[in-house]
């Protein structure tokens, strides 16, 4: 399969300098809620997109530095419907989640996130 059509990334993150680098008319920062659980986090900023009209959202976590390109296709070309995880070896957090909108978590998605 080819690369998916990409219309906005949305940078969930308190990295404000470093997020303003990047230009690009497709990036938008979003402010990380420090106060709320990533879970939390998550589900916002997928509250926030279904609002903007988007109709499927990519998580990758940010602490991924081996993850190649290749990777993250094959992740978004296995995704078929409703949620797809990808869940850490390390310590059973979440490394990347799509989902297609609008969406529901599955109750045990707040051990995992």
């Amino acid at each position: 399969m080819g690369i998916p059509e990409i219309e906005k990334i949305v940078l969930l993150t308190n990295e404000t300098e470093w997020a303003q680098s990047f230009d690009d008319k497709k990036i938008i920062l979003k402010a990380n809620q420090d106060r709320l659980s990533l879970k939390e986090n998550i589900n916002q900023t997928a509250d926030w997109l279904w609002e903007q009209g988007a109709k499927k959202m990519l998580y990758l976590s940010i602490d991924l530095p081996l993850a190649l390109k290749d990777d993250v296709l094959d992740l978004i070309n296995q995704h078929r419907n409703g949620l797809t995880l990808v869940i850490a070896n390390k310590d059973g957090g979440t490394n990347a989640l799509i989902l297609d909108m609008p969406r529901s978590f599955p109750s045990n998605l707040e051990r995992t996130v």
